[in-house]
């Protein structure tokens, strides 16, 4: 299948992600496709278990009024060891409103995909509030 920018597709093997838009192409088989669930993916052929989305599917007239010139982040959730809060007296301060038991989460937004994030996090890598703990990013927000 070629793809074409603009083009709208699914990856059978995520369909989680939902419907993503080709938002950009480059000579080497790079595209980018922003999914409205997955967030931002890199892929380097267009052989990847893609498959174009029907030009009747209803989604898509929701699709069409986004402005996909801006879909180039991904909103994140990871859970952050519980002991941040003895750790870190600025975190206890900065989130007075926690309950203990209760997870304690750190929500943010990269240019990354999110795994790759969550691995940045996990090697200290721009985390402001010390480790995370959990075995990955949490999806269902």
């Amino acid at each position: 299948m070629a793809l074409r920018l603009g083009d709208y597709v699914t990856q059978s093997s995520q369909p989680e992600w939902g419907i993503g838009k080709v938002v950009s192409l480059s000579d080497s088989e790079k595209f980018t496709i922003f999914f409205l669930r997955g967030g931002k993916r890199i892929f380097y052929s267009s052989s990847s278990q893609l498959e174009q989305v029907d030009s009747q599917h209803p989604i898509l007239e929701l699709a069409g009024t986004a402005n996909w010139n801006n879909a180039d982040r991904n909103l994140y959730v990871v859970e952050l060891n519980p002991k941040i809060f003895e750790w870190e007296r600025r975190f206890l301060e900065a989130n007075l409103h926690w309950i203990p038991g209760k997870p304690c989460v750190y929500v943010g937004m990269t240019g990354l995909t999110p795994e790759e994030r969550f691995r940045a996090h996990q090697r200290s890598e721009h985390a402001a509030w010390g480790s995370v703990s959990g075995s990955g990013v949490i999806f269902d927000i």
